[in-house]
């Protein structure tokens, strides 16, 4: 016999459906004789039983013929329930077993599902994420840096093509944004002559009759500033 294997957040309920059937037609049946009493619970592979009932429920009132359907029962598990403190644990295996029930004059025992117990959910239905490994390694809380790949900034995916040729140097500079550039590189200013006074753009020419400023300086067009001659 088959039995279903379920992935449970950790503190949700889960519902158990089970069929029964007549041994010799194949016919669904009835069953008797189902009490929360008859659910076993075991861990791991152990054979030691969860020491409690708590937080089993029948469904349907009895789990018998759920919703008036001949032959389909069921019952509830509330993972949630501590009674047997520290049983239900996150990342554990467990197998849920009926024993006993009566169906076709027949004492049954059967496995009705397996489940593993999984980290909870802060919201239903969305698992929780929790970074401590990556490509199975533990990541440091306080060296680690875990590389990003943003593909849309504010859903735009083209603001993060802009956003990365802005920053790796390709020159994106943006409608309307004026980036400022640095000093020309041609111009080599001297140190040592912080205080001169400028001399007149008009004077700068390379067959100047006037000849060339006091001690060979010349006022750069580009900087607005001394630049030794070269």
């Amino acid at each position: 016999m088959s039995y279903p294997v379920y992935q449970v957040p950790a503190g949700d309920v889960l519902p158990v459906l089970f069929d029964s059937f007549d041994g010799g037609t194949g016919a669904s049946i009835t069953m008797t004789g189902l009490a929360v009493t008859d659910i076993e619970i075991y861990k791991d592979g152990g054979v030691t039983q969860r020491a409690s009932d708590a937080g089993y429920t029948l469904l349907d009132t009895d789990g018998i013929d759920f919703d008036g359907i001949t032959g389909i029962h069921g019952f509830s598990i509330d993972t949630g329930d501590n009674t047997d403190a520290g049983f239900y644990t996150v990342g554990a295996w467990f197998h849920v077993v009926i024993s006993a029930i009566t169906i076709d004059a027949q004492t049954v025992n059967f496995i009705a599902c397996a489940f593993r117990i999984m980290a909870a959910e802060g919201v239903a239905a969305v698992p929780d994420v929790n970074l401590t490994h990556v490509a199975d390694v533990a990541v440091s809380t306080t060296t680690a840096h875990l590389g990003v790949n943003v593909v849309q900034i504010s859903a735009d995916a083209t603001a993060a093509d802009n956003a990365e040729s802005f920053f790796d140097g390709t020159g994106y500079a943006g409608t309307g944004n004026t980036i400022p550039t640095g000093r020309s590189s041609s111009c080599s200013m001297s140190p040592d002559r912080p205080s001169r006074p400028r001399w007149p753009i008009a004077r700068h020419s390379s067959v100047s009759t006037l000849g060339p400023p006091p001690q060979s300086a010349w006022c750069c067009s580009a900087c607005r500033s001394y630049c030794r001659l070269s």
